[in-house]
């Protein structure tokens, strides 16, 4: 985390896309009263980060962080490194294997039923096509008749 938001100051917005990683999507996530936070999601999978530990891996999106976004990213004031498939409240041993396709989205259909009491799900995780992306969510609510 930085404590100003320097990137902005050279024409960068914070965020990047990344094949080679560590990190493989980073966004500002600067606070409102303009202190600096870059954000980014580490695109190995769980047994490779754990394997790397999380020394190694802050010290390399550091290192990918200055590459892209210049010198002073090399001295954060803090860096925070979550690994959400460890955390115990959030992930199952199950979720330690990264899935092998895109995952099935969709209401169970014990709660397509639900519209009839006025409630709506129109997140992307209720679509059935598209459903984890901007569009699953476009789909879902195009598809909602709100107008009564």
């Amino acid at each position: 985390m930085a404590t100003f938001t320097y990137w902005r100051n050279s024409g960068l917005s914070g965020s990047a896309s990344s094949r080679v990683g560590p990190l493989v999507e980073i966004h500002d996530a600067s606070a409102f009263d303009g202190t600096g936070a870059l954000f980014g999601f580490v695109g190995f999978n769980s047994i490779t980060r754990e394997n790397a530990g999380s020394t190694v891996i802050k010290q390399a999106a550091i290192e990918q962080l200055t590459r892209i976004f210049g010198a002073q990213a090399s001295s954060p004031t803090d860096v925070k490194f979550v690994d959400w498939s460890q955390e115990k409240y959030t992930a199952t041993q199950d979720d330690r294997q990264a899935p092998t396709s895109h995952p099935h989205y969709g209401l169970p259909s014990s709660a397509k039923k639900l519209h009839q009491l006025n409630w709506y799900f129109a997140g992307t995780e209720s679509a059935e096509d598209n459903g984890g992306y901007l569009e699953g969510a476009d789909l879902v609510l195009a598809q909602l008749d709100l107008s009564e």
